[in-house]
């Protein structure tokens, strides 16, 4: 990734949980990675099981929209990264797709609900060819 800002607690430790902010053509570096089984150009970045396994659900989270978690994962119909304001990375690994959303809706309740038609409208069209 070429650019990347990633905030850090005042100890100077980086806030594992959030503050990470990339372009979104490196969410979807990120989410291609995944979607590959942790490789990314010719290397294995993240080990292909746990890659497997993040993408998969872990435990029962009683949500509606996700009501499933991997490994850092939020699982619905697909896997999403879910980042505050809108941010959403998705793999569809049965069309072999990721799509990037990128929003700025903060700290609202309704915060997915663009993206969620975003989503949808994508795969919708790449399913039609």
């Amino acid at each position: 990734m070429a650019e990347a800002e990633w905030v850090r607690h005042g100890s100077g430790v980086f806030v594992a949980a959030s503050g990470l902010r990339l372009r979104p053509r490196d969410m979807a570096r990120f989410g291609q990675m995944m979607l590959d089984d942790g490789r990314f150009d010719g290397r294995q970045i993240v080990p292909a099981d746990y890659a497997r396994s993040s993408l998969e659900p872990q435990i029962e989270t009683g949500g509606s929209l996700t009501p499933r978690y991997g490994y850092q994962w939020w699982i619905g119909d697909l896997p999403l990264a879910i980042g505050n304001g809108g941010e959403r990375i998705a793999v569809d690994r049965g069309q072999r797709l990721v799509i990037v959303v990128t929003a700025g809706n903060y700290d609202s309740p309704v915060q997915g609900a663009a993206p969620a038609r975003v989503i949808e409208a994508v795969r919708a069209a790449v399913t039609r060819g």
